[in-house]
């Protein structure tokens, strides 16, 4: 999801302004995506980004695994400081924070380049965001420094902010603002003329229900709740629920299904192309998502975008931006009857689909862009 997201931004920042990616990942380039190889990475780098690299090597309590990575994080800065002195840019928009990043900003800082980093989640004050601690002291302390200093940093939800606002700076931020995300808001509009998933033709369905989840099922986005609920069996209405995303939860999930005995009502789909996704939300009656932490929740402006409604918890960052009673159930307790209550009532719901893609389109791409390129304009 985060690199799909970092791409989108790109691609329609790019139809406003000349743009230019470079990533961590190895690649060989293309268009506007800048070659990255690990002989660049030998050749650019400096004596200062080997010592560098051996000092965090040795120099961090990590795991091997770990130490590795900060070693090549530090050779990286030649890379991105040869990026820089090629391309000349006006600006650096830099997407998270954490030791992978810390070059980015070292190269910006020396070579004085004006810059501005988005967040897109929050290492530091997540527990089943996974990474090593140093990643999490270094979001802290460039959060703090960052509002001390004046420079500019974004984030996806109003939540974000005000945690960030909580926990870091402990007093209203000045420098941090909101640009929430954005996904292709027209789909409402599109005449659908094939489709490769026929849900209820493949699942033998007639006037059941859909509902979909959609993301990596991991712990985080907690998919293993919307099992629970249906356990209660508080939800009452003829449905089917579909999971589409990658399953990372060493096969828990299915494990779960199949205990409580919902095999022939929740299926997982496994990872699928956004087009496939596309064609499954032009099918589904609800949206759920059961996530412990979400920066933003990019999966609810989608099903928003296809006139699908969304069964939520009101303690997710990003509901203040994204409630509409219109377009959201919101769950004030974790519990698994409130969930799967809720779920039914919005099962059975009338909802209004044109309302659902008219408050989509205030999440378009090209909203999300304008409001970034603001944020360029008023730093250079």
């Amino acid at each position: 999801g985060f690199g799909m997201m970092v791409n989108d931004i790109f691609e329609s920042v790019s139809k406003r302004a000349e743009s230019y990616l470079l990533t961590q990942v190895i690649t060989n380039g293309h268009e506007n995506v800048l070659k990255h190889s690990c002989l660049d990475v030998l050749k650019c780098a400096r004596l200062s980004d080997w010592v560098n690299g051996v000092r965090y090597f040795w120099g961090f309590k990590q795991s091997f695994f770990n130490r590795v990575k900060y070693f090549y994080y530090a050779l990286n800065a030649g890379t991105i400081r040869q990026a820089i002195k090629s391309i000349k840019p006006e600006i650096v928009h830099i997407h998270g924070l954490g030791m992978s990043i810390k070059p980015f900003i070292d190269v910006c800082e020396k070579e004085k380049i004006p810059y501005v980093v988005t967040l897109h989640g929050l290492i530091g004050l997540d527990e089943s965001v996974r990474c090593a601690s140093w990643d999490k002291f270094y979001e802290r302390d460039f959060l703090i420094d960052a509002e001390k200093r004046n420079i500019p940093v974004t984030v996806i939800s109003t939540g974000m902010k005000h945690r960030i606002e909580k926990s870091y700076i402990l007093h209203e931020s000045k420098n941090i603002s909101v640009i929430c995300n954005g996904t292709n808001a027209s789909y409402g509009e599109r005449q659908v003329t094939s489709c490769e998933i026929d849900l209820k033709k493949k699942y033998g369905l007639s006037n059941e229900k859909i509902i979909v989840a959609i993301g990596s099922i991991c712990e985080r986005k907690n998919q293993v709740q919307i099992v629970k609920a249906f356990a209660t069996g508080l939800v009452n209405t003829s449905c089917h629920v579909f999971m589409c995303g990658k399953d990372c939860s060493n096969g828990f999930v299915q494990e779960t299904i199949n205990e409580t005995g919902l095999s022939n009502r929740i299926h997982m789909l496994g990872f699928l192309q956004k087009e496939l996704v596309n064609q499954i939300l032009d099918q589904a009656d609800l949206n759920l998502v059961a996530s412990k932490d979400e920066g933003f929740g990019l999966s609810i402006i989608e099903a928003y975008a296809h006139g699908v409604p969304t069964v939520t918890f009101s303690d997710l960052d990003a509901v203040t931006d994204l409630f509409n009673e219109e377009c959201m159930i919101c769950v004030d307790s974790r519990d698994d009857a409130s969930f799967a209550k809720a779920i039914e009532s919005g099962l059975v719901r009338e909802w209004k689909k044109d309302f659902i893609y008219e408050f989509a389109k205030a999440f378009s791409l090209e909203n999300m862009a304008n409001k970034y390129i603001e944020v360029f304009c008023q730093i250079t």
